[in-house]
């Protein structure tokens, strides 16, 4: 589900970082569950251990192995959820790199005004009209 974070005017970069987060929480939320469910599987459950799964009580056990067609689903998931990281971590650095682009940008015409200014001041030459 999108829910329109693109092309808000005037909010902060740091903004545009933390909506591209929210924007994807639904994703973060499900890997770091799937997460979760592949280091129990790898790891196991102490054996013997009780907890409440749904409702319903089920002892945990050591040593589970998911069989062949559910290990591929697992790192197939696992490889997503990678995915989905990188590209949140793409899009973070291409706002970031384009707010610093623009406060370049921004630099070098204020430090061309300073210049223009400087040289009228001191050689009495004219402003040029973008001033």
């Amino acid at each position: 589900m999108r829910l329109g974070f693109v092309d808000l005017p005037g909010i902060e970069t740091e903004d545009h970082v933390t909506l591209s987060l929210i924007e994807k929480y639904l994703d973060w939320k499900r890997a770091e569950v799937w997460s979760e469910v592949i280091a129990e599987l790898e790891s196991g459950v102490p054996s013997g251990t009780v907890g409440t799964v749904g409702g319903v009580q089920s002892v945990g056990r050591a040593g589970v192995r998911p069989v062949s067609p559910d290990r591929e689903a697992m790192q197939l998931i696992e490889h997503a959820c990678i995915e989905n990281a990188e590209s949140t971590r793409k899009v973070q650095k291409e706002l970031m790199e384009a707010q610093k682009e623009q406060d370049r940008q921004h630099e070098q015409r204020y430090y061309a005004e300073v210049l223009c200014l400087t040289a009228y001041c001191i050689l009495s030459v004219p402003v040029p009209p973008f001033l």
